[in-house]
């Protein structure tokens, strides 16, 4: 039960420190332009994106939950661990391309439209959206997100294989343990759904 837990925890801030090193790197690249903030400033973007950056970390994470709560019912054996661990090595592989091209268009985009993402792109065909990025600013775009890809994926599969393995001890559990060990993880996904909105009142998150 314990390395489920440590593997959600684990998961979680892996994807929470991608979205800040991504707020990090906008801030470099766009260094000429935030000159004028001061650090506590620039600071204070971090704490107001961190709401933001959570939510994005606890949507990574609801498909894992649900494959912790299916092993507590059907725990991995030798053969099913293997699978257990490509898959979710997969899942976490396919997140994280997808975040990381998103948030790099970001970054990238930002200098010509001087607004973050958000539903206009789809008013923009991909030869227009093209057109807003020198060739130099693409590659650099596709080795950064080469390079974070590898590192997360990287550390997902660590923590991935030590959550989906094969213990004895979990296939003679008794039921009742299994029922505690499936509440417990309920809980933790009440809380990972209250991250998701934004705390318990409107949820901001998504506006």
């Amino acid at each position: 039960m314990r390395r489920f837990i440590r593997f959600i925890l684990e998961t979680f801030v892996i994807s929470l420190l991608l979205s800040i090193i991504n707020r990090l790197v906008f801030i470099i690249y766009y260094r000429d332009l935030v000159s004028e903030f001061s650090i506590s400033e620039l600071l204070q973007t971090f704490v107001h994106g961190f709401q933001l950056d959570s939510s994005i970390a606890a949507y990574m994470i609801v498909i894992p939950l649900l494959a912790c709560i299916t092993c507590i019912w059907i725990p991995a054996n030798d053969k099913s661990s293997k699978i257990w661990q490509g898959t979710m090595t997969g899942y976490f592989a396919l997140m994280t391309v997808l975040v990381s091209v998103i948030e790099t268009a970001d970054i990238g985009m930002f200098g010509a439209w001087l607004s973050r993402i958000d539903s206009q792109i789809f008013i923009y065909t991909p030869q227009e959206m093209m057109a807003s990025v020198s060739l130099t600013d693409f590659f650099a775009a596709a080795v950064y997100v080469i390079i974070t890809v590898s590192l997360a994926v990287w550390l997902y599969s660590r923590s991935v294989r030590r959550c989906f393995s094969s213990t004895e001890s979990e296939r003679i559990c008794p039921w009742k343990i299994r029922v505690l060990h499936t509440f417990i993880m309920i809980l933790v996904a009440g809380v990972t759904f209250l991250v998701m909105r934004g705390g318990v009142t409107t949820a901001t998150a998504n506006v």
